[in-house]
């Protein structure tokens, strides 16, 4: 006889499975870092997930590009932040 399975934390053994949220619906659409703030001088750190890539850009008054390599590959993942 098989040794029974304990079913993940919050199911019941009777239950099904929750439902996965839909990836769209969980989207964080707050403004990147380059996006906010233009009306002055920033500093910015961004970091490719993907090529693990780094660079630091002084992003200069009504500046609110992104970082060219994000542009230049809108398949990898790019994180930025804001140097304090």
């Amino acid at each position: 006889m098989t040794p029974r399975v304990s079913a993940p934390y919050g199911w019941r053994n009777d239950s099904e499975p929750p439902a996965i949220e839909d990836v769209e619906k969980s989207r964080d659409y707050s403004p990147e870092p380059h996006e906010v703030d233009v009306d002055e001088r920033r500093i910015l750190s961004t970091y490719c997930r993907t090529c693990e890539e780094t660079a630091t850009q002084l992003l200069e008054v009504g500046d609110s590009d992104p970082w060219e390599h994000d542009d230049k590959n809108p398949s990898h993942v790019v994180d930025y932040w804001r140097e304090a």
